[in-house]
C-alpha cells in the first residue's frame, strides 16, 4: 500500500510539474503578445497621423492642380484671341524636355515614391516671343509638374492606407483571437492546477490515516 501511493505520488508531482510548466509557457505567451498589441496600437496611431498629414498635403496639391487648370486655360484662351500666331510658332518650337528622377522616402518603414523634376531649357532655340505666351507655357509647366508630384502623392496615401488596414488586421487578431484564447487556456490550467492539488492533499490525508490506524 505505501509503494503504491508513493508511485502514485510521484507520478502526480510530474504531472503537477508539466501542468505548471505549461502555465508559466501560457503566460509567457500572453505577456508576448499584450507586449505585441501594444507596439501595433502605436505603430496604427503613428500611421495614421503619417497618413493624415499626406491626406493634406494631397488635398491641396489637388486644390493647386484645380487653380493652375483654370489659370492655364484662360490664359491660353486670351493668347489664341491676341496673339495666336505667337502662340503658333512657341508651340512649335518648344524644346523644353522635363526630367523626372523617382525617388523613395521611408515613411514609418513604408516605402513611398518622392519625385523631383528637373526642367531643362533649350536656349539657343529661342524665339521672339510675348509676355502672355510666355506666362501661358509656364502655367501650362507648372500644371504638369504639379500633376506628376500629385500621382506620387496618391500612391503614398494608398501605401499608407493598405499598411493602416494590415496592421489592424493583425491587431484584431491579437485582441479578439490569441489573447482571449490564451486567457482561457490560463483559467482552465489554473482550474486543473487546483484539481490536482485537491487530489494530493486527499492522498496525503488518506496515507495518513492509514498509517495512524497501523
Amino acid at each position: 500500500m505505501l509503494i503504491i501511493l508513493v508511485r502514485l505520488n510521484s507520478l502526480s508531482s510530474q504531472q503537477l510539474k508539466k501542468t505548471r510548466i505549461e502555465l508559466q509557457d501560457h503566460k509567457a505567451q500572453l505577456s508576448i503578445a499584450n507586449t505585441g498589441k501594444e507596439l501595433l496600437e502605436d505603430r496604427i496611431g503613428a500611421l495614421l497621423e503619417a497618413y493624415s498629414k499626406q491626406v493634406i498635403q494631397l488635398y491641396q496639391t489637388r486644390k493647386q492642380l484645380a487653380f493652375l487648370g483654370v489659370e492655364a486655360r484662360k490664359s491660353l484662351a486670351l493668347a489664341r484671341a491676341t496673339d495666336r500666331k505667337t502662340l503658333a510658332l512657341a508651340a512649335m518650337a518648344a524644346t523644353d524636355t522635363l526630367e523626372i528622377e523617382v525617388k523613395t522616402d521611408n515613411v514609418m518603414g513604408i516605402i513611398v515614391p518622392s519625385v523631383e523634376i528637373i526642367t531643362k531649357e533649350d536656349t539657343q532655340s529661342a524665339i521672339a516671343s510675348s509676355e502672355l505666351v510666355d506666362k501661358t507655357v509656364d502655367l501650362f509647366r507648372k500644371q504638369l509638374e504639379v500633376l506628376i508630384n500629385l500621382a506620387s502623392q496618391e500612391l503614398a496615401v494608398t501605401q499608407l492606407g493598405r499598411e493602416i488596414r494590415k496592421t489592424r488586421h493583425r491587431f484584431n487578431a491579437l485582441e479578439k483571437i490569441l489573447i482571449p484564447e490564451l486567457s482561457d487556456q490560463i483559467k482552465q490550467i489554473l482550474l486543473s492546477l487546483e484539481e490536482k492539488e485537491r487530489d494530493e492533499f486527499s492522498k496525503l490525508r488518506i496515507f495518513m490515516n492509514s498509517d495512524l490506524k497501523k
